[in-house]
């Protein structure tokens, strides 16, 4: 079987408020930037949304969340596709 994984997550799933050193958030739990792609402009803030990653977190713990978040999909799927992998090199992040 072939799964499919986004790069980016919801705000209001669940691996946001079980993990959430792992993204940019105040200590209240709200995003303090929001990740997007360079083609949106601030002329579409509403297509932004989607919590970025706190990626000197996950440096700093060799990148487990990650490790662990494919290792499950890789459990359930013979062959995994991360959608939108550009974004793990080119995300771009906006302040809220």
């Amino acid at each position: 079987m072939f799964g499919d994984i986004p790069i980016f997550v919801s705000y209001d799933g669940s691996d946001v408020w079980a993990n959430r050193e792992v993204f940019k958030l105040d200590e209240s739990g709200e995003m303090l930037v929001v990740a997007a792609c360079r083609q949106i402009t601030f002329h579409n803030r509403s297509a932004l949304g989607n919590p970025h990653y706190d990626w000197s977190y996950l440096k700093q713990t060799w990148f487990q969340w990650w490790i662990e978040r494919m290792q499950t999909q890789l459990e359930q799927f013979d062959i995994l596709r991360i959608d939108h992998f550009r974004g793990l090199e080119a995300a771009w992040e906006y302040c809220r």
